[in-house]
């Protein structure tokens, strides 16, 4: 480096740090560090009167039904030109087949990665990347929940999208395999976290292996699953019978409903029931069960199980108070709080 451009650098860093006068005469003399605060009319904070809070009154969404008996719940919102639905069915992985555990997840991710005949994978990608829309499709224990999101403007045609790829899924066989392999993948892996492992374990051995609460995912259920068996799940399982749209956003209900009654008015209902599920546990002979040991993890997981009551239960919400205070809230729970200061002592 030469001689004057080491000059010129140690120029620039020395107007850099100093102070601007003109900034300096502007913020006016520093104020000392500890200033006293200024008397006030109360004593103490005790004394200040807290104003009386409003009564807060949530909106009430406006309940319908379409033709075909599905409950639509409509709420307008015109603040934003966004418009928000989601649909919910009575069809979710406890409703899987024996032996194709697994079955109503795949339905539930081709139906957004394998589209329709007329709106392919590929092909809705692109259109909903454009319009930044959002399409998407998840199973949950008991139903299996769709999601749109787009404005205002394009509601029309992304709802379009939307019913036929729910509708007239094709369930593409290379899109399938993926799927699977990445299920499969999961399945592989389930047990690297010890404490997800136990606690699934200890809710198997307690309910008992086939109860469809615990029924679990196996990479010979993924084998099975072919093209056909989601094709079957989707036309027995997918209808308007309890199906339930919700919408929210940027719309006027006449419209919407106009809309909703265009899209899903002749959806017929699906000829399969909402599979049964247990309220009690079955109390089998031995509620025992365990994994086998490992030598690569540091600690051990144990997990004891009692029976409950239902979540609608009035003492429901203290149980589940009490349980979080003695072990449910982690490390910065009470007992394991205690038991890490004791220790300490």
């Amino acid at each position: 480096m030469g001689f004057r451009t080491a000059l010129c650098l140690c120029a620039l860093l020395a107007a850099a740090c100093s102070s601007d006068p003109v900034q300096e005469e502007l913020r006016g003399p520093l104020a000392p560090d500890h200033h006293p605060m200024a008397a006030g009319p109360y004593a103490s904070a005790d004394q200040v009167p807290v104003p009386e809070a409003p009564v807060f009154q949530p909106r009430q969404p406006e309940r319908r039904q379409l033709s075909n008996g599905v409950t639509v719940l409509l709420m307008p919102d015109r603040s934003r030109p966004l418009i928000e639905l989601e649909l919910r069915l009575r069809a979710g992985s406890y409703s899987d087949p024996a032996g194709r555990e697994g079955a109503a997840e795949m339905v539930a991710a081709l139906l957004r990665e394998g589209g329709s005949e007329r709106w392919p994978g590929d092909l809705l990608d692109e259109e909903l990347a454009f319009r930044g829309a959002e399409i998407g499709f998840r199973v949950q224990p008991r139903a299996t929940v769709g999601r749109l999101e787009c404005l205002s403007e394009d509601f029309e045609s992304a709802l379009g999208m939307f019913s036929d790829v729910l509708r007239r899924p094709r369930f593409p066989d290379a899109e399938l395999e993926r799927l699977r392999a990445r299920m499969q993948s999961e399945v592989a892996q389930r047990d690297d976290d010890p404490g997800q492992a136990a606690t699934r374990e200890a809710l198997r051995a307690f309910y008992g292996a086939e109860d469809p609460r615990v029924r679990r995912q196996e990479l010979a259920s993924l084998r099975a699953i072919g093209r056909a068996d989601l094709a079957a799940f989707h036309a027995e399982r997918f209808g308007c019978r309890q199906a339930l749209v919700a919408v929210f956003g940027d719309f006027e209900v006449a419209g919407m409903l106009a809309l909703l009654e265009a899209s899903f008015g002749d959806w017929a209902p699906q000829p399969a029931t909402p599979v049964p599920v247990p309220t009690e546990a079955p109390a089998p002979q031995e509620r025992r069960g365990g994994l086998p040991p490992r030598d690569d993890v540091n600690n051990a997981q144990g997990r004891l199980l009692l029976e409950g009551v239902r979540r609608h239960h009035p003492d429901n919400p203290a149980l589940e108070l009490g349980g979080h205070a003695l072990g449910g809230g982690g490390l910065r729970h009470r007992m394991d709080s205690r038991i890490r200061s004791q220790r300490r002592r």
